[in-house]
C-alpha cells in the first residue's frame, strides 16, 4: 500500500526535470525501445556466433520471453504463481503431439500459444476467489498434477518425451540451420515483446498495476481485481505457451521436465535477478542467468550452489534486481555530494 510519504517522494520525482540518459529515454517511444534493442542483438548476435553458442543464446532468448511472461503476474499485476512451467510445458507439448499435422511452425505455436492461454484461463477462473498464499500453492499443485500426467497418460510418452520435432520450413527457408532458427525466434520474441510493451503501458497495463499496489483501493476506484487478475493469468499463460513452443522447436525434443517445478522456481530467479519493476529486468535476468549457469557448469560441478549466492547477494544488496543499481548508485553518488555541499 502506498503511504502519504511515498506519494509525496512521488510527486516531487515527478516534478523533477529529466536529465541525461532519462531524458533521452523519455524522448523515444517504448514501442521503438523495444524495436531498436532486439534488431541491435539479433544483428550482433547472428553476425558474431554461430554453432553451440547461438544455440546456448537462442535458448536464452526463448526463456526471456518465458521470464518476461511470468513477470506479468509477479511484477506487473502483484499475482504469485508457482507453477508457470505448466503452461510453459503445455505449449512444448501442444508442438510435440501436432507434430505429425501441422507442417507450419507458425501455425504449430500460434495453436500451443492457444491452448496454454485456455488452459491458464480455465485454471484462474477455477481458483479466482482464492488469494495470497493458497493461491500460490494451488498453482504449485496444478503445474505438478500436469506433470504427473505425462507419466500416466499414454500418448504423452513418460519420462521419454516426444522426439523427432521438425523446425519446419518458412517462407522457403528451411529452419534446420541454427541461423535462420535464430532469426526466426528472434522475430517471434521481438513482435511478443512489442506487444508486451503496448500492454503495459496501456489502460490495462496501469489497472495491473493499481491491482498491485492496492487492490482494495483498485476496486473502490472502479477497477474489477478479479477480472483483472484471471486476464492477466490468461496474458501469462499465452506468453509461456508461446515460448514453450519455441523451445519444443529449438530442442526437437519434449520431456516431462519442461512442465516440473523446478523451472517455475527457476525463471522466478531470472525475474529476480534482473528486476520485477523494470519491463527489461526479466529479460536481461533470464539470459545471464543461461549464460552463467552455462559456463559455470564448465567450470565447476555445483553451478547452481553459485547461482544461489549470487541470487542472495542480489536480494540483499539490490532488491530491485540488477536494472535498479545504477539508479541506486545515482542516488547515492547525490547524497554525497549534498553531504558534501552543506
Amino acid at each position: 500500500m502506498t503511504t502519504p510519504t511515498q506519494a509525496v517522494v512521488a510527486i516531487r520525482r515527478a516534478k523533477q526535470p529529466l536529465t541525461g540518459f532519462q531524458a533521452l529515454r523519455a524522448k523515444v517511444p517504448p514501442s521503438l525501445e523495444v524495436l531498436v534493442a532486439c534488431i541491435v542483438v539479433a544483428l550482433a548476435v547472428g553476425s558474431l556466433f554461430d554453432g553451440s553458442l547461438l544455440f546456448l543464446l537462442t535458448t536464452a532468448v526463448i526463456y526471456a520471453l518465458f521470464a518476461s511472461a511470468t513477470n506479468i503476474l509477479f511484477g506487473w499485476t502483484g499475482v504469485s504463481s508457482f507453477g508457470q512451467a505448466a503452461y510453459f510445458g503445455v505449449g512444448a507439448y501442444t508442438v510435440g503431439l501436432t507434430k505429425d499435422f501441422i507442417d507450419n511452425p507458425i501455425l504449430a505455436v500460434l495453436l500451443a500459444m492457444l491452448i496454454a492461454a485456455v488452459v491458464a484461463g480455465a485454471y484462474a477462473l477455477l481458483a479466482s476467489r482464492i488469494t495470497g498464499t493458497e493461491f500460490a500453492m494451488l498453482t504449485l499443485i496444478f503445474g505438478q498434477i500436469l506433470w504427473l500426467l505425462t507419466f500416466r497418460v499414454p500418448e504423452l510418452h513418460g519420462e521419454n518425451g516426444i522426439p523427432g520435432i521438425s523446425r519446419g520450413e518458412l517462407l522457403g527457408v528451411n529452419l534446420f540451420a541454427d541461423q535462420a532458427f535464430w532469426w526466426y525466434v528472434v522475430v517471434i520474441v521481438t513482435i511478443a515483446l512489442l506487444i508486451l510493451r503496448r500492454i503495459r503501458g496501456s489502460s490495462f497495463g496501469a489497472a495491473m498495476n493499481a491491482v498491485r499496489d492496492d487492490p482494495i483501493r483498485a476496486e473502490a476506484l472502479g477497477v474489477s481485481v478479479r477480472s483483472v487478475r484471471i486476464w492477466a493469468f490468461v496474458l501469462a499463460g499465452a506468453f509461456a505457451g508461446l515460448a514453450g513452443a519455441l523451445m519444443a522447436q529449438h530442442q526437437g525434443l519434449v520431456t516431462p521436465e519442461m512442465l516440473a517445478w523446478g523451472l517455475s522456481g527457476e525463471v522466478i530467479v531470472m525475474c529476480l535477478i534482473g528486476g520485477m519493476r523494470s519491463f527489461w529486468g526479466p529479460v536481461i535476468g533470464a539470459i545471464l542467468l543461461v549464460l552463467v549457469k552455462h559456463f559455470l557448469l564448465d567450470a565447476t560441478s555445483a553451478p547452481d550452489f553459485w547461482v544461489g549466492l549470487a541470487l542472495l547477494v542480489i536480494v540483499l544488496v539490490v532488491p530491485g534486481g540488477l536494472l535498479s543499481l545504477p539508479k541506486k548508485i545515482a542516488g547515492a553518488v547525490q547524497r554525497r555530494r549534498k553531504v558534501a555541499t552543506r
